[in-house]
């Protein structure tokens, strides 16, 4: 991971220096403003030594422990960091109010083709020009909007043809909000994988989670990013 100074106006016209991340794969907006929220959304590398990104991780595992999935490894976890890219919205007061990582397969395989289909298959993606939306976790919905078309812009500023995220269909407040987003589930990839190790313990037994494959399709993708030219 390579980094570079650079000068810019914060939204006070004041000229301030910002350390930006640069990978060769990976092009990186580092901040924009929502003015009438006063909203700030920060883009970073999952690898840094950031405090926020450390925060943000420990956010998702206490999400996951709070809906009782079990066998999240924090070392799978970070083998996607080198191709990935936080996104986070936070207020004033520096409090995250909503997060997401991108993975770019630039670098590696996606999370979902790690899983296991029903048959014991995996799926193989063909080509580099996708994205997986991963470890997204909110605490205000008002945040949501600046989120989603953040990444929008990130991946489409990466040529992403389509981007993908994984749904647990028990988890009715994650499906409701990428339904509403515009995700839609895969046709293609219809098949729900499983990863044998983690899941929700049921009668003092592990049952290993079924997720179902959603799509964020390139025509939705512009028009986050478009929206996101608002926050600029």
């Amino acid at each position: 991971m390579v980094t570079k100074k650079v000068t810019k106006k914060t939204p006070n016209n004041q000229l301030q220096e910002k350390t930006v991340i640069q990978n060769p794969d990976v092009r990186v907006v580092q901040k924009a403003y929502d003015l009438d929220l006063k909203y700030s959304c920060i883009m970073i590398s999952p690898g840094s030594k950031l405090s926020k990104a450390a925060e943000i991780r420990n956010k998702v595992i206490n999400a996951l422990n709070l809906f009782g999935y079990l066998g999240f490894s924090v070392d799978i976890d970070k083998s996607f960091d080198d191709s990935s890219i936080i996104v986070y919205i936070e207020n004033q007061s520096k409090k995250i109010l909503a997060s997401a990582r991108v993975t770019f397969r630039a670098n590696n395989k996606l999370p979902f083709e790690k899983g296991n289909t029903t048959s014991l298959t995996h799926y193989d993606l063909k080509g580099t020009k996708y994205a997986d939306i991963n470890s997204f976790v909110f605490s205000s919905f008002k945040a949501l909007p600046m989120l989603f078309s953040a990444l929008g812009r990130l991946c489409e500023q990466n040529e992403t043809k389509k981007c993908f995220c994984l749904c647990d269909e028990e988890n009715k407040r994650i499906k409701s909000l990428y339904l509403k987003a515009g995700f839609q589930f895969s046709v293609k990839y219809s098949d729900p994988i499983f990863f044998p190790t983690f899941g929700r313990k049921i009668n003092g037994k592990l049952i290993p989670t079924n997720w179902k494959i959603m799509e964020m399709p390139k025509k939705l993708i512009e028009e986050y990013s478009l929206e996101f030219s608002k926050y600029l």
